[in-house]
């Protein structure tokens, strides 16, 4: 019997079958592969973006609450957005944003760190800044002021503004 050896190896139907599945299953791999790619840049965007309006959400929160005071009850109406002859970028000097309201209408492209230099790291970004008054019984409702309680709202935005993320967040003068 020997004809009737056992050989080792794969017949040539064998092979052509093997080729014909991988080259079924290899469009569907390479869609998959390709757009996990893209879909990682899109989360490292959003993520610096993300960054972006944290950053400039704490140097918000280091200003005092308002003008005239920086606790308690405002006891007259403070006017929203900086005072006249106020610019963000005059560290130290009296003419410097002083207050969290200052910052509204805020809008820079790129975005500037809070001594005026651009990011040109993020030249595709836009940072902007929103401030109104809120009842603390309503946060996303703007009220006419002076109220305890100011939302601040900072908006990232990249790819020509088709995208973008915001920070809110309420402070309140208690």
């Amino acid at each position: 019997m020997e004809f009737m050896k056992k050989q080792n190896g794969l017949t040539l139907i064998e092979i052509v079958v093997a080729i014909g599945i991988l080259a079924l299953a290899m469009p569907g791999v390479m869609y998959y592969f390709l757009n996990w790619k893209s879909s990682l840049s899109e989360v490292r965007l959003r993520s610096l973006a993300t960054q972006l309006a944290q950053d400039l959400m704490e140097e918000i929160a280091s200003k005092k609450w308002d003008e005239n005071r920086s606790q308690g009850p405002t006891t007259s109406p403070s006017t929203i957005g900086p005072d006249t002859g106020e610019s963000r970028y005059t560290a130290g000097l009296s003419t410097s944003y002083d207050d969290v309201d200052d910052y509204n209408g805020l809008s820079e492209s790129p975005p500037q760190n809070a001594q005026g230099v651009s990011l040109t790291t993020f030249s595709g970004f836009a940072r902007s800044v929103q401030v109104i008054y809120v009842n603390s019984t309503d946060l996303d409702t703007s009220v006419t002021g002076p109220t305890n309680n100011k939302r601040i709202q900072v908006t990232v935005t990249w790819n020509g503004g088709s995208d973008s993320v915001q920070l809110v967040n309420v402070f309140s003068n208690r």
